[in-house]
Order: structure tokens, then C-alpha cells, then sequence
């Protein structure tokens, strides 16, 4: 009767409480305290192994020794765990099914009741009483013991459901608050980092570690690591099937392998140690296909569980949607740019054909109209002369002399309007821009309109180019005097030459003048079009710019300068070679690297001028993320990146493209490592990193 008030009052007890360290404590404390034992054991089945979830003394609960866990095979625990019956050791110095861990030998165990801990059938482990006295158990001993452990099996069973639902609730609202993260960015290099991130303290991990997959190679390679080793884990790439992670990628099932040190499958990180470590690995799923896999570890025998693996599964789930957002996002940012760039492309040209239509319509009217006038032009001015040898009045004579002024002016008009109306014939020859433009400025400085301005030159020495002298001349002079009369006095003039790309010279004149207005941009060129004021100009200056330009197969645009002013740009073609020469590779994918703004901008700005696309990165991850997610033709990267250096990222580039770590060029000088790439040497000079530019596009496969 006392016993079975004590179950009454122990299913009570279990009944009120749903947390279950405190439900398997009383579990045992109960046990220990009816029957009076050395030792009261409740193992739980995990698995394959029966592990001990509480234990309790004649001094209350007693801490777990982690040998004691077994084999669902082994030892008496293991056997009525498995037959489900319940058994009773007098003497356990002679039952060779008895196994005492070494951490409880100590104890003297004697004799003990194990009895089966079911619940509709279902084994969920086993309740043990153990005493240091032999034969200390009878059989209402064993009827008590199984009848607690029916209670028990109840109590577990509710105890675990509402673990679980609180688990849950837990982890819908965990990936609640990581899906916000993930929606807060679309940079892909932030949105991974997030990624990692959030896992880690989603499920309390020490390392996460973020492989994207490389279709077309079927390469895996980390682009993210939360790992005391990061340099070494981001230096190494995994095949499709190679490794656990490999293995994940190829089946597209997440795993739970916990101790995978002793995994097969297992593969060492050079340069780490192979410490227990159990793994948890999930697919970032996008429309059934795999674009990467995520991995969670912790170190030492803390082991991962089917819950776990959800969670993660759930979570890789959105971060794959997050992921493949944010490349649609770039690629359309990617593709706006491009799409500009045409368009500005197209726009130009269609603006230089319109102005030469416009300016050969004009020019056929203009050499009509130089010729009529040219014929009384002449009579006034002979007829005027020879009035000079007859005796006139004072006021006469000075009549005279502004009809000769006027008749003068009205030649030179007339000679401008035949300039810029006849179709020259051209006389080229091999001409060194830099020495004309520099003699020029030299020679020509006195006449012009303001004295004091100040010029600065900015002269590459390029190749000659096939050009008329004197008309070169006349087209550089009156580029000057246009910019000298934009800025007057202690106005600021640069001029400079440079060669965009192969095949091509420019030059460009910019002054840090009002600027022109946006809305006569587009007709600088045009005959008549002048800015000044009436008298001041004809008008014609630019417009003959325009036809000595056209009559050398180049072109000349005008555009506002930074921050003020105009720049007028001609662009030439080079001296012909003998043999045919291979056109220099245009609209390629170019990838620059480096954590320094205005070293980023001024790179991107030269390669974009060579008509390539160019995406711009801060590091060597962020750029392991892009070259995984698209291919790029040329990588740029500068030498002094923090994190992952340039040999890294490089090694890494060899897995996934071999053909596209040949084409690498280094900012600053390399290391040993990789001495043998091609440098672009600090400060940039744009001559020379046109050139290593086209050099490293021409060394491989576009």
C-alpha cells in the first residue's frame, strides 16, 4: 500500500511538469529513494545507443559519466531494451550480460532490476536499480520498478511532444528573424556573410562554412568561413561527390554525421588539425537544382540531431532563393550598364552621322556661296584700291579705309566658308602627335586670345599616326584658341594625349571655363554656332574641326568637363601597319579587386573606356563569390587585400577556371608566390594599363 501511494503521488509529480531534465530527476530520486538502492539509472535509447539521462544516489542525482553510454547490442541494458522484458541479476560478478562502466566500478555494484521503458510498443529505453548488496531485489521489487517506468514512459513521451512544439515555435520564429536578414541586402558578398551568420547563431555552431557550386566545372568552392582556419578553408576547392560536402552537393540530401573524423567520406583541410568534429551539411536547393551547400560544425562530442538537420534544411532553403535574388540583381545591374553604355555608344554615332549629313548639305551650300561672293568681293577691294592713289578728303580717305577693313573681313569669312567646304585632299604622313601638339603650344602661346592662362600638358609618347600636318595643325590650334577664349585670364587649359586602345589616339583639350549649356552641346559643331557674343566669332572654328576629323576616318565629340568646364576629345586613328592587324578584344568581362576606392574607380573607369564590362569588388572572397557565380575573362587584383591575398584567390581560380588564372593581372608588385604575373605598377598610367589589358585578354581563350 505504501508503494502504491508513492506511485499515485510520483504520477502526480509527473503529470504537473513538461520540462524533462526535472521529470527524468524525479524519476530516478523516486527509485533510489523506494527501494533503497546504491544507484538508480534511466538510460534513453538514441539511436543505436543507449545513453544515460539521469542518475541518482543516496545523496540525490549523481552526474553523468559519458562512458557509460552502450550499444543498443550490448550488456543487460541493451538486452531488455531489446526484448522488451524486464530482468533481474542476484549476483552480477557472475552474468556475463552485466556491464558497469568504469566511472561507477567504484560503486560495488552487487546485484540489479532492469526493466524496459515501452510505450505502445515502442522501446524508449530502460529503467535499472542497482545495489552494492546481492540478491537486494525481489519480485514486487521489479512489479515497482516497471510501474514507474510505465509512468515514466507517459510522462517522456508528453515531455518530448511539448519539446518539441516549444522547439518549433523556436524555430519559426528563428527563421522569421533570419528571413528579414536575408531580405535586408541584395550585394551577394554581404548577403552570404549574413548567411553564415545567422546559421551559426540559429543553431549555436562553432564554424560555418558557405560552398557555391560551379556547374559548368562541377567545382564547390567556399566563398564564406566562420573558422578559426578561414585562410586555409578558402583556399581549397571540393569536386562534385568528393568529401561529405561533395557527397551532399551530388544527392542533394542533407546529413547529420556526427564524430566525422571517423567518417570515410572525411577530408582534412591542409594546414588543420582532424579534431572530433561533428557535421551538419544542407543544399541550398533553387527549383529542385543544387547551387551550393552549407556546413555547421561543432568541435568536440556535442553531436547534431534530425531536428537540427530541419532546422538547416529549412533555412538553406530561403537562403538559396536570398542567393539566387541577389545574382539576378547584380546580372540586371550588370546588364542596365551595359545597355547604357550601347545606348551612349549608339547615340554618339548616330550624332556624328546626322552632323556629317548636316555638314555636307551645309558645305555644298557654303563653297556655292564663297565662290558668288568672292567675284564682287574682288571688284570692291580693286576698285577700292586704286581710289587710295587719288586725291581725297580726309574724310574720304577714312571712308575708304573701312571699306578695305570691311572687304578683308568678308575675305577671310569667304576663305573659313572654302575650308570648311572643300573636300581636301589629304597628304598624310607618319606624324608624332606629342612633338606637333607640344610645338604648337610653344610657338603659338603669344597669339592667343588670353595671355595668362595656364596650360597643362599631359603627353603620352604613342606611335605616329597617319595624319595631314597641316591639318592637324590648323585642327589643334583652333581646339586651343576655342578653350583659351573659354576660360580668359588665369584660366586653366590641360591638354592631354593617351591611347584608349589599340588602333587609336586621343586627344583632348578641356578648359575649366563656365562650360557650355546642356541644350548647345549638341550643335558646337554646327556652321554659325557660336556661343559669344555677335561680332565676336564666326562660328566656324569647330565646324572645321569637325571635317579635318571626318577627313582622317576619326571622330570628335564634345562633353562637359569635371567639375567644370568643356572637354573637346578627338579621337584618331594610328599609322597603318603593312599586315593586317587583329581587332583588339572589346566587350569582355573584367573583374577588379581591391579594398581602395579611388584605386576601384580609376581602374573601372580605363577598362570601361575599352568598351568591356567591369565589376568591382573590395576582396578576394567577394571576388571567389563572383567568378563561382559567372565567368569573367580577365580578373584585376590588387596585391594588398586584407583577409584571402591574391595567391589564395588565384589557387582557388585554378579549380574552378584554369584558363581564366592565366589571365590575372597584379596591382603592385606581387609576391613570390606569384611572381610571374603580369604587374600594373602604381601610380596608374593609362597607356600602360590599356596595354596590359589587351596583352592579358590576347593570352588566352576569350
Amino acid at each position: 500500500m505504501k508503494r502504491m501511494s508513492r506511485l499515485v503521488a510520483l504520477g502526480r509529480r509527473l503529470s504537473s511538469t513538461l520540462e524533462l531534465s526535472t521529470l527524468l530527476q524525479t524519476i530516478v530520486i523516486e527509485v533510489q529513494g523506494a527501494l533503497d538502492c546504491r544507484l538508480a539509472v534511466l538510460g534513453l535509447l538514441e539511436g543505436e545507443q543507449l545513453r544515460p539521462a539521469a542518475a541518482a544516489g543516496p545523496g540525490g542525482p549523481l552526474p553523468l559519466p559519458a562512458d557509460a553510454t552502450i550499444s543498443y547490442e550490448r550488456g543487460l541494458a541493451g538486452w531488455v531494451c531489446r526484448h522488451g522484458t524486464s530482468r533481474c541479476v542476484p549476483d552480477t560478478s557472475v552474468d556475463p550480460d552485466y556491464y558497469c562502466p568504469p566511472s561507477w566500478q567504484h560503486l560495488g555494484i552487487r546485484s540489479a532490476a532492469v526493466v524496459p521503458v515501452r510505450l505502445n510498443g515502442e522501446a524508449l529505453g530502460v529503467l535499472a536499480a542497482e545495489s552494492e548488496r546481492p540478491n537486494a531485489f525481489d519480485d514486487q521489487d521489479i512489479e515497482f520498478l516497471q510501474n514507474v517506468a510505465d509512468l515514466a514512459a507517459a510522462a517522456i513521451s508528453n515531455a518530448r511532444t511539448y519539446a518539441q512544439s516549444e522547439q518549433r515555435a523556436a524555430m519559426l520564429q528563428a527563421l522569421l528573424r533570419t528571413t528579414q536578414q536575408l531580405n535586408s541586402t541584395l550585394d551577394l558578398r554581404r548577403l552570404l556573410q549574413v548567411i553564415a551568420e545567422q546559421a551559426r547563431s540559429l543553431i549555436e555552431v562553432d564554424r560555418c562554412i558557405i560552398f557555391l557550386l560551379n556547374r559548368a566545372t562541377g567545382i564547390l568552392t567556399p566563398v564564406v568561413a566562420l573558422d578559426p582556419y578561414a585562410d586555409q578553408v578558402l583556399g581549397m576547392t571540393v569536386r562534385l561527390g568528393e568529401g561529405i560536402t561533395g557527397y551532399v552537393a551530388r544527392t542533394g540530401v542533407g546529413e547529420v554525421v556526427n564524430h566525422a573524423e571517423r567518417d570515410p567520406r572525411a577530408l582534412t583541410v591542409p594546414g588543420t588539425t582532424r579534431d572530433p568534429e561533428s557535421l551538419l551539411a544542407a543544399p541550398l536547393l533553387f527549383e529542385g537544382r543544387v547551387i551550393g551547400v552549407m556546413t555547421l560544425s561543432r568541435m568536440g562530442d556535442q553531436g547534431f540531431t534530425s531536428t537540427d538537420l530541419e532546422l538547416l534544411s529549412s533555412f538553406a532553403s530561403q537562403a538559396a532563393v536570398a542567393v539566387e535574388n541577389a545574382r539576378l540583381y547584380t546580372e540586371s545591374c550588370q546588364r542596365a550598364r551595359e545597355l547604357e553604355r550601347a545606348h551612349s555608344r549608339l547615340e554618339r554615332t548616330q550624332n556624328q552621322l546626322l552632323q556629317a549629313e548636316k555638314l555636307s548639305a551645309i558645305g555644298d551650300l557654303a563653297a556655292g556661296m564663297a565662290h558668288e561672293l568672292n567675284n564682287p568681293l574682288t571688284a570692291i577691294m580693286g576698285f577700292a584700291q586704286l581710289l587710295e592713289s587719288e586725291n581725297l578728303s580726309p574724310t574720304g580717305r577714312s571712308d575708304l579705309q573701312r571699306i578695305l577693313a570691311s572687304v578683308q573681313r568678308a575675305q577671310g569669312i569667304v576663305a573659313n566658308l572654302l575650308t570648311f567646304a572643300r573636300q581636301q585632299r589629304l597628304s598624310p604622313q607618319p606624324l608624332q602627335l606629342d612633338v606637333l601638339v607640344e610645338r604648337i603650344i610653344r610657338m603659338h602661346s603669344h597669339d592667343m586670345p588670353s595671355s595668362s592662362v595656364t596650360v597643362h600638358q599631359e603627353l603620352e609618347s604613342l606611335p605616329p599616326v597617319n595624319a595631314d600636318p597641316f591639318q592637324i595643325e590648323q585642327l589643334v590650334l583652333h581646339l586651343l584658341r576655342n578653350a583659351y577664349r573659354a576660360v580668359g585670364e588665369g584660366g586653366v587649359v590641360t591638354v592631354r594625349l593617351s591611347q584608349p586602345q589599340s588602333g587609336i589616339v586621343r586627344l583632348e583639350v578641356s578648359d575649366d571655363g563656365p562650360g557650355i549649356p546642356p541644350d548647345a552641346l549638341p550643335h558646337v559643331f554646327d556652321p554659325f554656332f557660336t556661343t559669344r557674343d555677335v561680332g565676336q566669332g564666326q562660328g566656324l572654328g569647330l565646324a572645321i574641326c569637325f571635317g579635318i576629323v571626318r577627313a582622317h576616318r576619326g571622330r570628335i565629340w564634345a562633353e562637359p568637363a569635371v567639375p567644370r568646364g568643356t572637354r573637346l576629345i578627338v579621337e584618331l586613328p594610328l599609322e597603318v601597319e603593312a599586315a593586317p592587324v587583329s581587332e583588339p578584344p572589346v566587350d569582355r568581362a573584367v573583374l577588379v579587386v581591391t579594398a581602395e576606392e579611388e584605386l576601384g574607380q580609376a581602374l573601372l573607369f580605363l577598362v570601361e573606356e575599352m568598351g568591356h564590362r567591369v565589376s568591382l569588388v573590395e576582396s578576394a572572397e567577394a571576388a571567389l563569390a563572383e567568378i563561382v557565380a559567372r565567368r569573367y575573362d580577365l580578373v584585376i587584383c590588387d596585391t594588398t587585400l586584407p583577409g584571402m591575398g591574391i595567391e589564395r584567390l588565384r589557387s582557388s581560380v585554378l579549380a574552378n577556371d584554369p584558363s581564366l588564372a592565366t589571365r590575372f593581372l597584379a596591382v603592385r608588385q606581387p609576391g613570390p608566390a606569384i611572381a610571374d604575373l603580369p604587374v600594373i605598377s602604381i601610380p596608374l598610367i593609362p597607356s600602360q594599363v590599356r596595354q596590359a589589358v589587351e596583352v592579358a585578354l590576347a593570352s588566352g581563350p576569350a
